[in-house]
């Protein structure tokens, strides 16, 4: 009986196998590289036509690009087919050894989410980055600008979603599936641009970039057609002290620094200024 780090050392005895699994919100998939399933801490993972680019552990990983490749016909593959799905697919690769002594040991590969996914014949390849390439973004991500730098809705704006939510019939969709006409929908102002129109249940949700009258243009379009059935609008916002104060009674939580001066004192033009 061998360990784990032993039989991946060995040369004759070595048979490792590759788990791969996919998450995106309450959807899992899981699949291997084996010829056959395998079962791995109770749980089952089929075997596909899945094969993967070099992976790397070093002080540059965060900048490193794992490509997968798999059949276009996997169900996984499906969620990108049409359009980019608005929740994130995770991917964790493990590798095991099917005669390491304990049986419940694995080696962590690599831990990412898919950015991208491109088609070609019968495959489609996979662009995974790594989740410590979050790290690399800036930090704080507070600048010191006029606009606000709170996320509309969340725990640090703290606006009531609820009361500013818009639930109504898709009465028709054109556009392509990105103009829908929302029963009763407000439309003083336009109030709803910069919002999002979502699928009750939070499934799906998409950004509201236009209104005219009850009909909003998102993004882009929904996976299913949407006519007939019921969705949520609910309100946007332009990040201004004034929206903010006037349209969501909620200046004392605004993100921003609306005095923020418009004139440098210290640039060239206003130092040679007599």
């Amino acid at each position: 009986m061998s360990t784990l780090d032993q039989l991946e050392v060995s040369v004759e005895t070595s048979r490792p196998v590759e788990l791969y699994t996919f998450t995106m919100g309450a959807s899992t998939w899981k699949f291997t590289s084996a010829e056959g399933d395998v079962t791995f801490n109770s749980i089952t993972y089929s075997p596909i036509a899945i094969k993967r680019g070099s992976t790397t552990q070093s002080k540059e990983q965060k900048s490193t690009v794992l490509t997968i490749s798999l059949p276009t016909l996997e169900e996984v593959v499906a969620q990108f087919i049409s359009i980019q799905p608005s929740d994130t697919l995770n991917v964790t690769i493990q590798r095991i050894q099917p005669d390491a002594v304990p049986a419940t040991t694995s080696i962590m590969m690599f831990q990412g989410y898919v950015s991208s996914v491109s088609f070609k014949d019968e495959l489609a390849e996979m662009r995974c980055i790594p989740f410590n390439e979050l790290f690399s973004r800036q930090v704080p991500r507070f600048q010191y600008q006029g606009l606000c730098n709170h996320v509309l809705y969340d725990s640090r704006c703290k606006a009531s979603e609820g009361s500013f939510k818009h639930s109504g019939t898709a009465l028709t969709v054109s556009g392509g599936g990105t103009v829908i006409e929302v029963q009763a929908l407000p439309t003083s102002g336009t109030p709803f641009v910069g919002g999002y129109l979502q699928i009750p249940g939070g499934s799906e949700e998409r950004l509201i970039i236009a209104q005219t009258s009850i009909a909003v243009t998102i993004l882009y379009p929904f996976k299913a057609n949407v006519a007939g059935g019921t969705v949520d609008a609910f309100q946007g916002c332009d990040h201004t002290a004034v929206t903010c104060a006037q349209k969501f009674s909620n200046i004392l939580n605004y993100g921003g620094f609306p005095f923020v001066p418009t004139i440098n004192p210290f640039s060239k033009s206003q130092l040679m200024k007599e």
